[in-house]
């Protein structure tokens, strides 16, 4: 099987499960009648004419063989020369050729109906045996010995068609029909069909000749109370109309019912029953006692096999389908038409053979019901169900098992496949093995149970060309050591799959993942992936992961009941959940863990990510971006900018970094509608617990609103934790403090919310409203603790450096201390030996309107205000303009019609309130 974008696979099922056929009815002996040939007292008697139309002898082994046919081809008053009865039937004692009369115990190498002198019909040569019904039975002889079954070596009506052939044992082999006649032979009834090979018949025949029954046109039916180990070959008689060669006896076989094994041998087309043309209803019920019973295949090409160059109505296996050592042995075949229906009892199973085991239609095949599952074999293909054309209704009953054979123990087809049932395990071994494929939709696949890949390349998989409409795995989906091993693949749309245990990669390239819209130029849409037992990544690069081509609508790890994850792994990109384009919403009922691997346990989309509810915590690993939720801008092959916004994101736990760099982050590069989350932990990695937008260029990246009912805070040894924002801060409510932090808005921060203490920290804004009377980069700050050793400042950009001389600050509220920290708006440090000083002036460059001052509204801290007991630092609260301040109980005399007023505070002398020059 070639790899996934071709998706070469054909497939095949059914299910119709008939009774058992009664057995073929005995035909009665028929009465002898005396000749002029004496049979002589207490010896064996030769053969002997009782009619016109039948004759006896006496088997090897003591059974009374009547030959009856239905027309009288013989007179019974002429010698045995004038009849051409040694012509017409060969005889052998055993060892030796015999003829018509000789005494003694003889078998019936052939009837040799050719040999007949021919009649002249409307000027043309009629053989009279045309039409003629052969019955050859057997009755045990004198003291019960015998078998009541005789052999018969070859039937011989080759030129003509011929009517019943009923026979109480085997027949070696039958030539019979001609483009002239429709019929070339009404009907076969034997206890076995070349099961002797050519040891009964004539020493001359050569085994293949032996082996093939050929007969031209039509045979109504078939039946075989044993095994068939020969030929039956029937093909299409042509003849020349108009000098074109047109079919005039098309090759067709009815009813066959074969009560034992069609079973194949050493010989290339033993045990094998193939028509030109189309077969009717064909069981085989699989009642020999040599096991495996069923349609078994041998070492020889297509021996064991069911062949149509046309269609089949519908095949029945009671026992087994097993392939052999032979290329296509123990195969069912149906070339250029459809099978109705498929059903096999004892499992299909490939084997050494390339296509041993195996159902190849070339056509549709409606219903297929296979109970014992199907596992391929060591041979390419063996094992498989290929289908061209419509699968309708497929079960499996015991599992599908892919062999070492590339392409084994698979179940598809080049078109539609309606439902697809497996009551068992999917399990892969070898390359491409293991798997359902459709080429174009595949409705509906339940495995019920797990989903288990091997070494090979797409080993253990079900894809779809196009569309996937539901599918249901019960138990794990794990990949193995090949690459897209245990995966899920649709070339566009998927409208549900549903996994109640565990996505879990391996070390393949992709393995145990589910992929959707694999061709970048025709992005579908991957409605809901639900994953019961949580997504873990592995070694392999993207194993472990749900990834999209385009939109995904939603996808759910875990049930509430036990908490699942979405965890990476070694590989880069392990579980993850990707998007190539917008994602609607994405559940995780447990936490979302980064692994080793670069961007693994992440959730990306590109466009929308529309919403995340994580009910435990995000936690970034070793790898660089793991443990992330990142939507990206993306600028199209025709110009369109598509923002990469964050819509609502829920962290019921805390968001923490990791070893890698930007590990444990959430990244917008568009905006952030809202965010709540527990805590913000920094890890040991560059910017690892951290928030980010507007890194694109769509959206500048405002955040509306940030909820922490936790701190934000970094931990021993760890890089501070940062939130920076590239356009406005809504709200920042923060429910237990700042810690070693940096909060950064490129626009404005609105409202700030801050239970309790601020230490170590930063907060900054660059502001932006060109248009107001005030640039308000920061309204308002509540700290219901104490600030210290932190920095507020307004107009400075994300990276600390300032850019805004018009930027103000509006109420700021502190219920504790203030101690050795800043509030600063509009201004700038120009000796970086700390604000408050002489050396702080009004920013420069950037927007810086006239008319407008930087300012801060009022500020009021309940406690103390004091710097540090360091020599040399400072510390300050300045602007252009400060309105109102209040120390405990005690309000500053600030006048706002007086500029550059300054207040010393604290008992240290280094912090100060100025207002600096304009």
């Amino acid at each position: 099987m070639k790899s996934r974008p071709s998706f070469l696979r054909r497939l095949l099922r059914k299910i119709l499960r008939r009774p058992a056929p009664a057995a073929p009815k005995r035909p009665a002996a028929a009465a002898r009648v005396r000749t002029g040939i004496e049979p002589l007292e207490g010896r064996v008697a030769p053969a002997a004419l009782v009619s016109a139309s039948s004759f006896t002898f006496n088997d090897l082994d003591g059974d009374i063989v009547t030959v009856t046919f239905s027309k009288a081809l013989f007179d019974p008053t002429k010698t045995v020369a004038e009849n051409h009865l040694n012509e017409v039937f060969k005889f052998s004692d055993g060892t030796a050729a015999v003829n018509f009369e000789s005494t003694g115990a003889q078998q019936l190498q052939l009837i040799d109906l050719t040999r007949l002198p021919t009649t002249i019909v409307n000027g043309a040569p009629v053989n009279p045996a045309a039409g003629t019904d052969i019955t050859v039975a057997a009755v045990k002889g004198a003291g019960n010995v015998g078998d009541d079954l005789t052999n018969v070596g070859a039937i011989k009506a080759t030129g003509f068609g011929i009517g019943a052939v009923n026979i109480d044992g085997d027949l070696g082999q039958i030539d019979a029909g001609s483009a002239a006649s429709k019929v070339g032979v009404a009907s076969l009834s034997l206890a076995s069909l070349g099961k002797f090979g050519a040891t009964t018949q004539l020493s001359t025949t050569t085994a293949a000749d032996a082996l093939e029954s050929k007969v031209t046109g039509k045979i109504k039916s078939v039946t075989i109370a044993g095994d068939c180990s020969g030929y039956l070959h029937v093909v299409d008689g042509t003849s020349i109309v108009n000098n074109n060669i047109v079919t005039s006896a098309p090759a067709k076989i009815g009813v066959v019912t074969i009560n034992g094994s069609l079973r194949g041998g050493t010989a290339n087309n033993s045990g094998t029953i193939e028509s030109a043309g189309t077969i009717g209803t064909v069981s085989i019920l699989g009642t020999s006692a040599t096991d495996p019973a069923g349609l078994i295949g041998g070492a020889g090409t297509n021996s064991g096999s069911l062949i149509a160059g046309k269609s089949i109505l519908s095949a029945t296996v009671s026992a087994a389908l097993n392939g052999g050592a032979g290329a296509n042995s123990g195969a069912i075949l149906a070339k250029a038409g459809d099978l109705g229906s498929l059903t096999i009892g004892g499992g299909l199973k490939g084997a050494g053979g390339s296509g041993s085991g195996s159902v190849l239609v070339t056509g549709a095949l409606p219903l297929a019901t296979i109970t014992g599952g199907m596992t391929g074999g060591v041979g390419a293909n063996s094992g498989s169900v290929q289908i061209t054309g419509v699968v309708g209704a497929a079960t499996i009953n015991g599992g599908l098992t892919g062999g070492d054979g590339d392409g084994s123990g698979v179940l598809s087809s080049t078109g539609t496949m309606t439902t697809v049932v497996i009551n068992g395990d999917l399990t892969g071994t070898g390359p491409h093995s293991g798997g359902i494929s459709a080429g174009d939709l595949l409705t509906s696949v339940v495995v019920n149970g797990k989903i288990t890949g091997g070494n090979g390349v797409l080993s253990g998989f079900i894809e779809g060309l196009k569309d996937i409409g539901t599918v249901k795995i019960t138990g794990d989906v794990t990949g193995g050591l090949g690459q897209d091993s245990a995966t899920i693949v649709a070339g566009h749309n998927v409208a549900r799959i549903v996994i109640a245990g565990k996505l879990k990669g391996g070390q393949g390239i992709n393995s145990g993942s589910i992929f959707n819209s694999i061709d970048p130029f025709d992005p579908g849409i991957l409605t809901l992936a639900k994953v019961k037992g949580g997504i873990e990544g592995g070694d392999g690069f993207s194993s472990g992961s749900i990834i999209a081509g385009g939109t995904v609508g939603t996808v759910v790890a875990g049930t509430g009941l036990v908490p699942a994850k979405l965890q990476g792994g070694v590989g880069d990109f392990s579980g993850v959940v990707y998007s190539s384009g917008t994602i609607g919403s994405v559940k995780v009922l447990g936490f979302v863990q980064g692994g080793a691997g670069k961007n693994s346990g992440s959730i990306q989309s590109t466009g929308l990510l529309t919403s995340v509810n994580i009910s435990g915590a995000l936690t970034g690993g070793d790898g660089d971006f793991s443990g992330t939720i990142i939507s990206h801008d993306e600028i199209t092959e025709s110009g369109d900018d598509i923002a990469g916004d964050l819509g609502t994101i829920l962290i019921g736990g805390d968001i923490a970094g990791g070893i890698g760099v930007k590990s444990g982050r959430i990244q917008a590069d568009g905006d952030l509608a809202a965010l709540t989350a527990l805590a913000l932990k920094g890890g040991a990695g560059t910017n690892s617990g951290s928030i980010q937008t507007g890194r694109g260029t769509v959206h500048p990246g405002d955040a509306p609103a940030l909820t922490f009912s936790g701190a934000i805070t970094s931990t021993v040894g760890s890089v501070d934790p940062t939130v920076k924002i590239g356009g406005r801060i809504g709200t920042l409510t923060v429910g237990a403090g700042l810690t070693d932090a940096s909060i950064r808005a490129g626009d404005d921060l609105s409202i700030a919310t801050i239970t309790g203490d601020v230490t170590g920290s930063t907060i900054t804004a660059r502001g932006q409203n060109a248009q107001s009377t005030i640039d308000l980069a920061i309204a308002s700050i509540m700290v219901t603790g104490s600030v210290t050793d932190s920095h507020i400042l307004a107009g400075y950009d994300l990276s600390g450096a300032p850019v805004n001389a018009d930027a103000s600050i509006g109420s700021v509220k502190v219920t504790g201390n203030w101690t050795a920290s800043d509030l600063v708006a509009g201004v700038a440090d120009t000796l970086a030996d700390g604000f408050g000083n002489a050396d702080d002036v009004k920013i420069s460059g950037g927007t810086d309107i006239a008319s407008r001052l930087s300012q801060i509204t009022s500020v009021v801290v309940k406690g103390t205000v004091e710097g540090s007991a360091a020599a040399g630092d400072h510390f300050g609260f300045t602007a252009q303009k400060i309105l109102a301040f209040k120390v405990g109980a005690t309000s500053l005399a600030l006048d706002p019609l007086i500029a550059e007023q300054t207040f010393e505070l604290g008992t240290f002398t280094d912090v100060t309130v100025r207002e600096v020059p304009v």
